[in-house]
């Protein structure tokens, strides 16, 4: 009965052994069978896939389930038209399909003829899994070729980026000293412009101070005058409110002559102030009210000393007479007197400063071309540091990616 199950042995049928690569087909086809585990026990073939597990490795049994659950001796499925695949003993006629061709199933076609295989109740399904294995064969093969193109390329870009990078580095060697030369430079550049800066400073403020000094200086700009002090006297006077005339006369005395030269601007502030609190104690018009009792600017007071100075400046037709007749007693000029230009050149000085005070008050201090060439030097320094520091930075970037 068990012989009529198991089927035809291996002996008595010429067929390929059930379960058996093509490429062990060798093994099964000597006079006696040996074990594959090394077993010195000799067996005959028809001991061979006859349902009884004679070796322990199961190599007795390639194709039927009596040898299940050990992993050395596999059953082998042909699938035609598919790749071959592999399978447990334990699978062999179990019910279930597990090859494409049903080979694995191969009792239950006993009823049919003794056909081994295909299984009647598993159909072919080779082709179709044959044309997805294909598929999906070539998509890897495609996926592969892409890969190997993609790293040929990346190894091809980390190559030049390479040389780039060594191009670079060395580049960076040769002018970082050069770019440090040109920072010292802008250094020395600063230097100097920031002392001539100081300088000038310096040299005008020592020419303000001698402008305002009392001392008078010899030979200078600032000699004792008789007649141009005594317009001095008189244009001092007129912004006062005094009389023209008797400033002149007063400032001709050789005592108030030697009085320090104080700036007009100065003198219009301090008499605006005294103005102010006389105008508003004294009702009585005077000197600064006109005949209707409105005051009078102190510009406009100015204005019109400044018209009689200019009158008082101007030579009497009497005294052209007697220099036309050659009497030259009547026209003497005194020693040391100041000449006329002098004082128009210190009235004229006063108005340049204080228009310049009011305007930096307005708007802010200007530059002067030195300060210009002060505020260049720093830039040019500063971008100089910028290019030295981006520089090695650089260099160290480079290093550590060559490394």
């Amino acid at each position: 009965v068990l012989a009529a199950c198991a089927g035809p042995s291996q002996a008595e049928t010429s067929a390929p052994v059930r379960g058996v690569a093509p490429s062990d087909q060798a093994k099964y086809g000597l006079t006696t069978f040996r074990c594959f585990s090394g077993s010195e026990q000799e067996l005959p073939l028809s001991a061979i896939n006859d349902d009884f597990c004679d070796c322990a490795d199961g190599s007795d049994e390639p194709g039927t389930g009596a040898c299940a659950g050990q992993t050395q001796t596999l059953f082998y499925c042909p699938n035609a038209r598919s790749d071959p695949a592999f399978i447990y003993s334990s699978r062999v006629n179990d019910g279930i399909c597990d090859c494409c061709d049903g080979s694995d199933e191969w009792r239950a076609s006993a009823a049919t003829g003794g056909r081994a295989w295909p299984h009647p109740a598993c159909a072919d399904r080779c082709a179709e899994e044959g044309r997805r294995i294909k598929r999906e064969r070539d998509q890897q093969i495609a996926d592969l070729k892409s890969g190997i193109k993609q790293r040929q390329s990346l190894i091809e870009n980390a190559r030049k980026e390479q040389l780039r990078s060594n191009e670079e580095l060395q580049r960076l060697r040769i002018d970082l000293p050069l770019l440090e030369r040109q920072v010292q430079q802008a250094k020395t550049a600063q230097e100097t412009a920031q002392n001539a800066v100081d300088k000038e400073e310096a040299r005008i403020k020592a020419m303000n101070a001698s402008k305002s000094s009392s001392t008078p200086v010899d030979g200078g700009a600032e000699a004792p005058a008789k007649a141009g002090g005594a317009q001095q006297a008189a244009f001092d006077a007129s912004l006062a409110g005094g009389d023209a005339k008797e400033g002149a006369g007063a400032a001709a005395k050789p005592a108030e002559a030697e009085k320090p030269v104080v700036s007009e601007y100065s003198k219009w502030m301090d008499g605006a102030e005294k103005v102010l609190e006389e105008g508003t104690k004294d009702s009585e018009p005077d000197a600064s009210q006109t005949a209707d009792g409105a005051v009078v600017s102190e510009y406009s007071k100015w204005m019109d000393g400044a018209e009689k100075v200019l009158d008082d400046m101007s030579p009497e037709e009497d005294d052209l007479d007697d220099l036309d007749a050659g009497d030259s007693d009547s026209f003497t000029e005194p020693e040391n007197e100041e000449p006329e230009t002098g004082f128009l050149q210190r009235v004229l000085d006063d108005l340049k400063r204080d228009f310049r005070r009011a305007w930096e008050w307005a708007f802010g201090h200007g530059t002067t071309p030195l300060e210009g060439q002060l505020q260049k030097a720093k830039d040019e320094h500063r971008e100089a540091e910028k290019k030295v520091n981006e520089a090695k930075k650089r260099l160290t970037e480079l290093e550590q990616k060559l490394e």
